[in-house]
């Protein structure tokens, strides 16, 4: 398992590859008290419901070490960034 932190990542489903952001972790600003880890993916312009689908994932760089934020609305922001930083990276790369 990659560490704690947040990753470009490319997800494959059913023979389509997206691209997209990972984050391992424990949610520190809305759970302090949470031991066990978690993986939230975002995948880039794709609106439809996955859940409960089997997704392969590609980890491609890690970006950032996991932060508790003072709130929601720091945490909305630094996920801003880390999308505009990720779509940059996957542009970069071709």
């Amino acid at each position: 398992m990659p560490k704690i932190g947040v990753y470009a990542v490319k997800i494959r489903y059913k023979n389509e590859v997206y691209e997209g952001m990972a984050s391992i972790g424990t949610n520190p600003t809305f759970t302090s008290d949470r031991k066990d880890l978690s993986v939230e993916v975002n995948i880039f312009d794709y609106n439809n419901d996955l859940y409960g689908e089997e997704l392969l994932i590609e980890w491609h760089k890690y970006f950032r070490d996991e932060e508790k934020f003072d709130g929601a609305e720091p945490l909305i922001n630094q996920i801003a960034t880390d999308e505009k930083n990720i779509r940059a990276f996957f542009s970069e790369k071709g």
